[in-house]
This record gives C-alpha cells, structure tokens and sequence, in this order.
C-alpha cells in the first residue's frame, strides 16, 4: 500500500507559506521540480504533488515548457481565507500522519493493514 503523501502536504503548506510572504515574489519562477526535490530532499513525485496543490490553492500556475511561475494573490483571497486553507491543509496533513502511524503500529504487530 503506498504511504500517504505527508511530505507533500508538508511541502505544500512550507512554500505556501513563503509565497504569502512575498519570497519568491509574484511573477518569479520556482526552482524545477527536479531543484525541489534536491533542495527539501523529497522525490520528484513529491515536488511536483506540492506544486500541484499550490496551483489549486492558486498560488502558481504552470506554464508549459516554462516551468512554474508565482502568481499575484488575487484581491478576493483575504488573509484569512488563505489561512482557512492552509488550517485545512494542516488537519488534513495531521490525519495522514495519524493514519499512517497507525498503519505503521499495525504493520509492526504483524495485523493485516487496511
């Protein structure tokens, strides 16, 4: 059974974080996914599920053939809506973790894992 992508949601809320604060500003381009990976020691699969959920939270877009550009927050995302999300994100990042330690526990005590 593959693992829950902790360390996406993770990565997602850590660059999430720094784009709200302006670094890397809007219009600049993020490292590749390949210089995510190198930079969070995460695999590709895991830079680019992070990328991913930055793009639904609107917080990039990804520019074919271009790479992954920092967009402008738009006015109707408030400070607080953004920090609703990423307090979703961190639940939901808290129950993965939960989920897995108990997977984890199961596994360790020779129980089938479900």
């Amino acid at each position: 059974m593959p693992k829950p992508p902790v360390r996406a949601h993770e990565l997602t809320a850590q660059l999430a974080t720094q784009i709200r604060a302006g670094e890397p500003a809007p219009g600049s381009w993020l490292p590749s996914e390949r210089q995510l990976a190198e930079a969070h020691a995460v695999s590709r699969t895991t830079a680019r599920a992070a990328l991913q959920n930055l793009a639904e939270l609107g917080l990039v877009r990804a520019v074919p053939g271009s790479g992954v550009q920092v967009q402008q927050v738009a006015e109707s995302v408030t400070e607080p809506e953004m920090q609703r999300t990423l307090d979703q994100i961190s639940v939901q990042l808290d129950e993965i973790k939960a989920r897995l330690a108990r997977l984890e526990a199961a596994a360790g005590d020779g129980e089938p894992t479900a």
